[in-house]
């Protein structure tokens, strides 16, 4: 995914939404997981006072087995937020 960034930090106050979804095809590296369904990516880029910040969650569902029994388990749900903030300084 990628994004023109470039008016959001022109833009004081602005927002931007986000939202993506990465598919199966693309975890096939990922060793260690199965992931039930694709991963979501929601969020939204804020310009507050010249500070961007972004704001966002990651959520997937993984399909899992019980270590002791090896029966399987439904798919849990893992839900991540994060916030990054970056300044921009103009002259």
């Amino acid at each position: 995914m990628k994004l023109q960034l470039r008016e959001i930090f022109q833009v004081t106050g602005m927002h931007l939404p986000v939202s993506y979804s990465i598919p199966l095809s693309e975890l096939e590296d990922v060793h260690g997981y199965t992931f039930a369904e694709p991963i979501a990516v929601e969020g939204e880029f804020v310009n507050r006072a010249g500070i961007v910040t972004l704001n966002y969650q990651v959520s997937c569902r993984l399909d899992a087995v019980c270590d002791r029994c090896l029966k399987p388990v439904y798919p849990f749900l893992f839900v991540y937020i994060f916030s990054h903030r970056c300044t921009v300084i103009t002259q």
